[in-house]
């Protein structure tokens, strides 16, 4: 996928592409970001001890959404 900043895209793939500083015209392999998400899914839940694989709760899906942004600090 050729990437295109002025597109609207789902907040967790805006986050892969800002952490990964890719810009328009830069392409994408969905196979890399679903592997990026999903370990970072992963990890996330082994730190909150959440073994469930359901969304999580309004509150978490912020926590969850900084995490994939800034890491673990």
């Amino acid at each position: 996928m050729i990437v295109n900043r002025g597109k609207q895209y789902n907040r967790y793939f805006q986050a892969y592409l800002d952490v990964h500083d890719i810009k328009s015209g830069g392409e994408v392999m969905f196979h890399e970001y679903s592997s990026w998400i999903t370990d970072k899914h992963i990890i996330f839940r082994k730190m909150k001890g959440c073994p469930y694989c359901n969304g999580y709760p309004p509150d978490v899906q912020a926590e969850f959404y900084k995490f994939i942004r800034e890491g673990v600090k």
